[in-house]
């Protein structure tokens, strides 16, 4: 049974490693593509699609020109190219030289090593039927092969049969063909931050890839902590882990001694010799855990960029060369680290974060990275199946682990012109401003007023000065206000220096800005007061009248409860008084029983006992006259007062009022009856009482009808 679980095993591997069918690749591998533009002959030129190569070193963020050749001899690059002429031919030119190779007869990373050493400046492998593209991998099973990946420094592509065949048509019949590899896309850019990921293993004893790995966070980790902490790049460390399953080349007894937590989680690299005899897969993935823990815990404290620290000081100290990769040197790497809180603290947050791995239980970290690598694969981005794995902003890097190289491919994920300095160094892009070729407008007029070239990690920018308006390839005068990007309240002028913001007659600009206002807002509409209005800076401000305060819209007015809150002089009562329908009182006084308002009291504010009324007014009570007698003298006074009043009253409606309203009656009855001072036995009005109710009109005298019969 083991025997025939082994077998299984290793088939299923020289299936992954030699490719055995593009279906099956497609579903393991997210394909990258980048585009190849053929230039040259016309009736082939066009854009095309080239699948990035899983080795070489992919010109991220830039393009590559060259003259294609495709060897008559050896067409497919399995052997290398011996004939020195050949190479001189090829080497000998301007323009570089693209190979042109057939898929097939041998790995692809062999086809590429022979085209390097014979001087071609890239490699395209042309299939050699007709389906989707797909990766060309490296074969990990292979050591002789895999030693020539880190010699592979050119471009590597492959393109479609149909591609191959048309290109192979015009290079036979004599023509030429020139054609772009252009990765300037290759990497989304979608902003100013580049999101990047590793999928690596803290494992430095598998063979060649385990050591490259090791180099990588060696030589990467000081400008890994510099980009990131710097706000420049957002990077997540991932471990790839395996269950220890009916697959697996390890006997089901074997799991709990090479994996942890009950054969959950088996390492996805071995332990090579002489290493395994001291190491086993289950130090591996326990350090694969630690690892992931470290960055939680930094990543919690904002310090995250300091992943790098760890992954370096124990790639550096922690070898399993010396003997030292375990637990104790991982812990003298995190005590030498700078971490919030202290040290000790940290250490010992990480390792309850590990946990016990012989505990038979799931992890929540490790079940994380299992998560994260199925949504990959939901998502169309294949699966992770190599290690290591980089994605820049979503998209699989393909090229070697070197530092230069994974540097490039993030400057390429960078917004265009938001790159950090070190992206426009010589040594990582041509500065294509630096001549006067660049291509930017000139001002015929003014040399001090053409655009700008700035320079970018995929190429340049022009920028026309300001005043002027386009590409920056062609500019010309701007006029803001037709274009209507002014930003003018009212009118807009053009200047040669831009423009300028105008108010029209009865506004002021506001000092500063462009905004223009009334110069009396008060005009319009009361300035929408509902009392008082005033204007100082061209706005309304509202404001009340005595016994009013402002609302809180601003504009209209409330009554002040001078009473509610005790504003009042009143000596004992308070009742508030609204000043537009009193008469202007705001409030008025009054007393309580037994007491009456004092009248000597020009305010009409205090009270006095309601038997000292006359006192206060200075009448002295007359003798020997009752307080009783004296009020009723009072009262017959005041009655005598309005009889008077009434009679008046009466004289003036009887001899002037009536008159007046007979008058009017007359009028309107006119209208519609005759009366006697009208002509041919007009009625006449006859008033039968004095109330204009009672008028009546007499009969005119009769007249004689004309009949027509």
């Amino acid at each position: 049974m083991q025997g025939s679980r082994l077998a299984a095993s290793i088939a299923i591997i020289l299936l992954l490693s030699l490719g055995a069918t593009s279906a099956f690749a497609k579903g393991l591998f997210g394909v990258q593509t980048h585009a190849i533009r053929v230039l040259e002959p016309p009736d082939v030129a066009g854009e095309y699609e080239g699948a990035i190569g899983d080795f070489g070193t992919p010109l991220y963020g830039a393009s590559l020109t060259g003259r294609v050749l495709a060897p008559k001899d050896n067409g497919n690059g399995c052997e290398r190219f011996e004939d020195e002429n050949y190479e001189a031919k090829w080497v000998d030119s301007d323009t570089p030289v693209i190979f042109l190779l057939s898929r097939g007869e041998c790995f692809f990373v062999e086809k590429a090593y022979h085209a390097q050493r014979a001087g071609a400046a890239a490699v395209i492998v042309a299939d050699t039927k007709p389906e989707p593209l797909i990766t060309m991998t490296t074969p990990r099973d292979n050591p002789t092969v895999q030693e020539l990946v880190p010699e592979i420094g050119i471009p590597t592509a492959l393109v479609t049969k149909k591609l191959g065949d048309d290109l192979r048509r015009v290079l036979g019949a004599g023509g030429t063909v020139v054609l772009e590899m252009n990765w300037e896309e290759a990497v989304s850019n979608p902003d100013r931050r580049v999101e990047w990921e590793l999928w690596t293993t803290a494992n430095d004893g598998c063979g060649k890839s385990c050591e490259q790995q090791a180099e990588f966070k060696r030589r990467s980790a000081a400008l890994q902590v510099e980009l990131q902490s710097k706000g420049y790049t957002e990077f997540t460390p991932h471990f790839k882990v395996r269950a220890c399953d009916r697959l697996s080349l390890y006997a089901r007894e074997d799991c709990a001694k090479k994996c942890i937590r009950g054969g959950r989680y088996c390492s996805y690299t071995g332990v090579a010799a002489p290493h395994n005899e001291t190491y086993g897969e289950k130090d591996v993935v326990v350090e694969d855990l630690r690892q992931l823990c470290v960055y939680d815990r930094l990543r919690e404290r904002g310090q995250a960029e300091m992943w790098w620290n760890y992954a370096a000081g124990f790639a550096k100290e922690c070898r399993m060369e010396d003997k030292a990769f375990d637990g104790k040197c991982a812990r003298r790497v995190m005590e030498g680290m700078e971490v919030g809180g202290g040290s000790q603290s940290f250490v010992r947050e990480v390792e309850a974060c590990v946990g016990d791995p012989d505990e038979d239980a799931a992890h929540p970290v490790l079940e994380r990275e299992r998560r994260m690598e199925r949504e990959m694969f939901k998502a169309g981005r294949g699966r992770v199946s190599y290690l290591p794995s980089i994605i820049v902003n979503g998209d699989q890097y393909r090229g070697r682990l070197e530092r230069s190289s994974v540097l490039r491919a993030l400057c390429a994920g960078f917004q265009e012109n938001s790159e950090p300095g070190l992206c426009l160094a010589d040594t990582m892009q041509t500065n294509e401003c630096a001549g006067e070729d660049h291509g930017c407008w000139t001002n015929p007029n003014s040399a001090k007023e053409s655009a700008t070239c700035l320079d970018t990690f995929r190429g340049h920018l022009c920028q026309c000065p300001r005043g002027f308006i386009g590409d920056g390839f062609r500019c010309e005068p701007m006029n803001e206000c037709t274009l209507g990007i002014a930003n003018c309240h009212q009118i807009c002028v053009d200047t040669e220096d831009g423009y300028e913001c105008e108010c029209e007659d009865g506004f002021l600009k506001v000092s500063g800005t462009s905004q223009c206002v009334l110069e009396d807002a008060c005009k319009v509409n009361n300035g929408g007061c509902e009392q008082m209005c005033r204007s100082t800076t061209g706005e309304p401000e509202c404001y009340c009248n005595v016994g009013y305060s402002i609302g809180a819209d601003g504009r209209t007015c409330r009554d002040i409860d001078e009473c509610a809150m005790g504003l009042d002089e009143c000596e004992m009562r308070c009742i508030n008084a609204d000043p537009i329908t009193s008469g202007g009182l705001r409030y008025m006084c009054a007393c309580d029983p037994g007491y009456t308002l004092d009248f000597s009291d020009p305010h009409m504010r205090k009270c006095i006992e309601s038997d000292k009324v006359l006192e206060s007014l200075g009448v002295e009570e007359p003798k020997g006259k009752s307080p009783g007698h004296v009020a009723v003298e009072i009262v017959l006074a005041t009655f005598l007062s309005a009889l008077v009043v009434g009679a008046a009253g009466f004289v003036y409606y009887k001899f002037y009022h009536q008159r007046r309203l007979d008058r009017e009656i007359k009028a309107i009855l006119e209208q519609y009856v005759p009366l006697d001072d009208k002509s041919k036995g007009e009625g006449k009005l006859k008033r039968t009482n004095t109330m204009a109710s009672d008028y009546e009109v007499e009969p005119a005298t009769p007249t004689t009808l004309v009949e027509n019969r």
